[in-house]
């Protein structure tokens, strides 16, 4: 209840300071600020574009079968101890965090994970919601699983701070699907 406190006083905050425009896309428009741009790009077997923003930030959109998903892996965390036993797998050190204690809690594995995700519905449609931590960069953006005739659709941007990430979910909580 919180967040989506936090997230619609953002939207208004952003709407409310920011002139927007209507970007009708296949079968769906999203109002995005009028300073940012949408290009074109071919997929191979889905709908693509590249938007870009005041500060060229890159957003991607794609929509077809196989859109991201926006799956995180999570980093492997492991006691110090079991260091030398881990590394003797073939692991590379920088694959793995350790830490000196002897066992590792969910609050660790909490601590070192780079983004919020959440579920929320967006125009009827069940949306997964990625953002970064506040005061950490990372991928920021939402996934539709079923958005029209079982196709996906991953609208997300790479190395946005918080802010930023906030600031484009709020952009495709405006999306409109197009009526026939």
């Amino acid at each position: 209840m919180k967040r989506k406190l936090i997230i619609t006083l953002l939207t208004y905050s952003f709407f409310s300071c920011s002139e927007s425009k209507t970007e009708n896309f296949l079968n769906f428009s999203l109002e995005i600020p009028i300073k940012w741009k949408v290009y074109k790009r071919t997929g191979i077997d889905s709908y693509v574009r590249l938007i870009t923003t005041e500060r060229n930030d890159s957003i991607y959109m794609d929509y077809g079968m196989y859109s991201n998903s926006l799956k995180h892996y999570a980093p492997t965390i492991a006691p110090l101890k079991k260091k030398e036993m881990i590394l003797s797998f073939g692991i590379r050190e920088y694959e793995v965090i350790f830490l000196d204690k002897d066992s590792i809690t969910q609050k660790d594995r909490e601590f070192y994970k780079n983004r919020i995700e959440l579920f929320e519905n967006i125009n009827g449609k069940k949306a997964k919601i990625v953002f970064p931590k506040k005061g950490r960069k990372g991928i920021a953006g939402v996934y539709f699983e079923n958005f029209v005739n079982e196709k996906k659709l991953t609208i997300y941007g790479n190395n946005l701070n918080n802010e930023k990430g906030l600031k484009l979910i709020e952009v495709i909580k405006t999306i409109k699907l197009k009526k026939y």
